[in-house]
């Protein structure tokens, strides 16, 4: 193969990966996550002796949402929050956002001094489906919902 055809094949080749990746990648966003620089441990915020501090975090995000015009001042509904992850917001909005939608607000919210960063809430399709006949007996790989025994 000459120089010249296998970097036209290397061209075409780079086309279609970037073809597939946009093909999987999601029409409408669900939210939001976004992490406060030195922002505590969600575990420490629920401490009965922490209120001060879960004061001043709430405090701290409503400044985020005002500054970033996603409060009700700016005529919108305020999304909503949820606890994720060690020490992550999910932002909820009350429908679903188009992907231009959702990197236009985290550019508003990547612009604030006080965010480490912002990611869209998204869910990965599956890839395949395991063909592993044993996978069923694999209990760490499911899902372990409403229990913290050891």
């Amino acid at each position: 193969m000459s120089h010249r055809a296998g970097r036209a094949a290397a061209v075409l080749l780079g086309a279609a990966v970037a073809a597939a990746a946009h093909s999987q990648t999601p029409a409408r966003i669900d939210g939001l996550i976004v992490r406060l620089k030195d922002a505590p441990c969600h575990e420490q915020l629920a401490q009965p002796r922490e209120q001060a501090l879960g004061f001043r975090e709430q405090q701290r995000w409503r400044g985020v949402i005002e500054g970033a015009a996603l409060s009700g001042l700016s005529g919108r509904e305020p999304p909503s929050l949820r606890a994720v992850g060690r020490d992550q917001q999910r932002l909820g909005f009350h429908s679903r956002m188009t992907v231009v939608d959702a990197e236009r607000i985290a550019t508003r919210l990547r612009q604030r001094a006080d965010v480490a960063w912002v990611e869209a809430d998204t869910r990965e399709p599956l890839a395949q489906v395991p063909s592993d006949p044993l996978f069923a007996q694999q209990g760490w790989l499911h899902i372990n919902a409403g229990s913290n025994a050891n």
